[in-house]
């Protein structure tokens, strides 16, 4: 397994974090081909929510870009934790 980490950010902001990842790697679509062709590629994401109804989206150029290079998105999602007062409720 390689892994490659992207700086947190608060709030969220998936598009910049996608970017300054691909920035750290080749642009070069061949080898991206080549590289898929023999292992899994994913992009794995956790998203900590601040409330239970909050969402987020990626742009066309962050889709197009992991799209290109053959690259899965994985996204874990949490919500918030619950108040003690509302676990008895």
């Amino acid at each position: 397994m390689w892994r490659i980490e992207a700086s947190d950010k608060e709030p969220e902001d998936l598009d910049s974090q996608i970017g300054e990842l691909l920035g750290k790697l080749t642009g070069d679509l061949s080898v991206w081909k080549s590289i898929a062709a023999k292992y899994e590629v994913d992009l794995f994401c956790g998203l900590f929510m601040d409330k239970g109804n909050e969402g987020m989206s990626l742009s066309p150029k962050s889709l197009a870009a992991l799209g290109a290079r053959g690259i899965e998105l994985g996204l874990d999602v949490y919500g918030p934790s619950c108040e003690p007062d509302e676990e008895n409720a």
